[in-house]
């Protein structure tokens, strides 16, 4: 008996033992009840409950909503609760100079013969976001973000990522998703590069040339695979190859283009070899709005916009372009919406993702409506990227993905409280200073708002003429409430 006792008192000590080794997570399950609940495809909730478990959403109601005793319970009361921002075109974690050596093993053995010609980078091999990056975007509200490479004029595959902690495997939502197209890319003529091409007519015929060798490196495989006896195996260049997706339509071209002219170039471009293409920057869009909208021809949308300046040098005025340049800057967005083109916004040129928020406001105040700026920072890109059964909107069964706010989101005094991504939550005055973050790599060159008069410090025109009309729309710049146009 006394043997048996000793027995099951080791066996016990020995259990126990082995339970403490063995590594027990709860889940994560969190309820916020009282606050307001804004989405994209319902009408808002007031007093509503949000219920989170293991990273999805699973109810969603109002104040009467079940709340699971194993819930960590938070009181929103006063609060407003949004879908989480995805950002729809950014180089977040990518190298930040064209000669890095994350780009080495791409330079190396089976490429293209011109460096700028680089469409086999893939986002998802050279992202490393540090946890500062990550810090900046969520606390502007972004949840996730399309990545890409930004050296070149063909600079390589897009991604959708988390912004998440994590290893960069586990971030990843879409490994792959477009190819990128930029005329005037970065470390070509306008970057400072050496060497083929040093102009946009040379970078427009050097795109044509290899969307013309890409085919014909189809066409020669297809024709080899289909009757390959006594025929020798054609060559295969990996950039060529990885233009084939967007040959196929199967990926979209995404293209950098910012004046009206050369979106214009890419929408030749891409009716001379039938491609699916998006436009990313899109400064001037609104005017070709029309050929836009009935091409269906979605934009990520920039929201750069120029300062608000009051002196000029009256040695030196401003021409009436370059005020109209500004003053389309605070209305593209609106005419975009009127025009019924898809658009969606992006922080690309604006280097901190915290200006997002105060453009668009001005974007707001110059004539967009707040559902629809809602709309282009959550639903529409979640759409068009093709993620939408897991981000961009609230209901049970979609991923955790929102951002908590203390008052309405475009009211002034807005102020952004926590963050929930893929389920993690975020309080924000917590998080990393934003000043610890690595830069992140630009597109292309800041736009000079005033190309025509650089000496120029006038505050941007007040008004804007509507092309569709013929009177005079009224602007407001970002200090719209301190002014008013006389």
């Amino acid at each position: 008996m006394k043997r048996s006792l000793l027995f099951a008192g080791w066996l016990l000590t020995f259990v126990l033992a082995q339970a403490q080794d063995t590594p027990y997570r709860l889940p994560d399950v969190y309820a916020l009840r009282g606050a307001k609940i804004v989405s994209n495809s319902a009408p808002a909730i007031e007093n509503g409950v949000i219920v989170v478990r293991n990273g999805v959403i699973t109810a969603l109601g109002d104040a009467n909503t079940p709340i699971p005793a194993d819930a960590e319970v938070i009181d929103a009361s006063g609060h407003t609760v949004y879908p989480g921002f995805i950002d729809a075109f950014s180089s977040l974690g990518m190298p930040g100079a064209a000669n890095d050596p994350a780009y080495a093993s791409y330079e190396r053995g089976n490429t293209h013969s011109n460096p700028q010609i680089r469409p086999e980078r893939m986002a998802t091999v050279l992202m490393q976001p540090d946890s500062g990056q990550l810090s900046r975007w969520r606390r502007a509200g972004f949840v996730a973000a399309h990545i890409a490479p930004p050296h070149g004029i063909m600079s390589g595959q897009s991604a959708v990522i988390s912004l998440n902690t994590g290893a960069p495997a586990e971030l990843v939502i879409v490994p792959q998703y477009g190819a990128v197209l930029n005329l005037r890319g970065r470390g070509a003529f306008e970057g400072g590069g050496s060497g083929y091409p040093s102009s946009l007519m040379g970078a427009i015929a050097l795109v044509r040339q290899t969307f013309y060798d890409a085919q014909h490196q189809q066409q020669v495989w297809q024709a080899y695979l289909r009757d390959p006896n006594g025929k020798p195996r054609p060559a295969m260049n990996r950039a060529l190859e990885a233009l084939q997706p967007v040959l196929e339509r199967k990926q979209p071209l995404l293209a950098i283009a910012n004046n009206a002219e050369d979106i214009r170039r890419v929408l030749r471009i891409a009716d001379e070899f039938n491609l699916k293409v998006v436009i990313v920057g899109g400064q001037e869009a609104a005017k070709v709005a029309d050929e836009l909208k009935r091409r269906d021809v979605p934009v990520l949308l920039s929201m750069e916009m120029p300062e608000p300046l009051r002196s000029y040098d009256p040695l030196s005025p401003p021409t009436l372009t370059s005020l109209r340049n500004r003053a389309l800057a605070y209305q593209n967005a609106a005419i975009l919406h009127e025009q019924g083109v898809r658009f969606a916004f992006t922080t690309e040129g604006l280097g901190d993702p915290e200006r997002l928020l105060r453009n668009i406001r001005t974007a707001i105040a110059n004539g967009l409506p707040k559902d629809a700026a809602l709309r282009a920072l959550t639903l529409t890109p979640a759409e068009l990227l093709g993620v939408q059964d897991k981000l961009g909107d609230l209901a049970v069964g979609k991923t955790a993905s929102f951002v908590v706010v203390r008052g309405e989101l475009f009211e002034p005094r807005a102020r952004m409280e926590c963050v929930f991504a893929d389920g993690k939550r975020y309080k924000l005055s917590e998080g990393t200073t934003t000043a610890a973050a690595a830069p992140t790599p630009p597109f292309r060159r800041p736009r000079d708002w005033d190309a025509e008069n650089t000496s120029s410090l006038l505050e941007a025109s007040c008004c804007y003429h509507h092309a569709h009309g013929s009177t005079l729309t009224h602007m407001h710049s970002h200090d719209h409430e301190a002014h008013s146009c006389e």
